[in-house]
């Protein structure tokens, strides 16, 4: 992973680098991305269960905590949080945003709203964002994904502010 996020910064400097790692990082794993690989961020999944809304919010706050006392912090990106149609859990809207509310309450700088294939279908559709050559992600989407894009964005709805930065680019803010 080291010599990957090397070349990957020989190849193009500014390039933010991280490790997609499935489930919750147990605190070795995290140390090492912080201290051996040197990630930019980092981009736990989170487990794709019930519980996991719940538990994001505090898992964040752990995240960072933990990060801080290794002596370096960088943000938290949720980038594949649980989704419909992978395990026999299926979330509804409100898991989704019970966990991107958890998320943001916690401190993470990023959450992902996941999707893809149906794990269960032989032929795996439908497969949202895995695929998009038939249809558009959003004629994809079931009736409980649209109602979650609906209610996601009352939570990140909110104005953005732009400054100019140093450099003369704009600067997003909340």
């Amino acid at each position: 992973m080291k010599q990957l996020r090397e070349l990957a910064r020989r190849l193009d400097p500014g390039l933010l680098v991280t490790a997609s790692d499935g489930g919750d990082l147990p605190s070795d794993e995290l140390r090492e991305y912080l201290e051996t690989v040197k990630v930019e961020f980092i981009s736990p999944h989170r487990p794709r269960d019930a519980q996991s809304p719940t538990q994001t919010e505090a898992k964040t706050k752990e995240y960072l905590a933990q990060m801080k006392q290794i002596g370096r912090v960088v943000p938290v990106h949720y980038q594949e949080p649980f989704r419909r149609g992978y395990g026999k859990w299926n979330p509804k809207a409100e898991d989704f945003v019970a966990d991107l509310r958890g998320a943001l309450a916690g401190g993470a700088a990023g959450w992902c709203f996941h999707n893809g294939a149906e794990h269960d279908a032989p032929d795996g559709q439908p497969r949202r964002s895995f695929d998009l050559r038939e249809k558009r992600l959003f004629g994809q989407l079931d009736r409980e994904e649209r109602k979650t894009i609906e209610l996601l964005r009352t939570v990140v709805r909110r104005p953005v502010l732009r400054s100019r930065t140093a450099e003369g680019g704009d600067s997003v803010g909340p």
